[in-house]
């Protein structure tokens, strides 16, 4: 993900629509099976995080689907993303 960050940028969907991710950073989070990969653990004024394999990532910005680039808490604050969301 972080390779394609700024350009291309990198993409996933959530609920059938695709969103552009940006400003990926890797994020240490203690192990928890019940979560996921791709599922949104946190939320916050830095951005989301997202669980992978074994750790997660934290995303700053996101471009929804015919839309502008955004911080994510602005986007969570407009209900677009929320906690227990599942990025594919």
């Amino acid at each position: 993900m972080r390779a394609y960050d700024p350009r291309p940028g990198a993409w996933a969907t959530l609920r059938g629509a695709e969103v552009k991710l940006f400003g990926a950073r890797p994020v240490v989070v203690e192990e928890r099976p019940d979560v996921t990969p791709g599922e949104v653990i946190a939320l916050g004024p830095d951005g989301m995080d997202v669980k992978c394999g074994e750790d997660a990532v934290r995303i700053a910005l996101a471009q929804p689907a015919g839309k502008a680039r955004l911080r994510v808490a602005d986007w969570a604050n407009g209900r677009g993303i929320a906690l227990g969301d599942l990025l594919g």
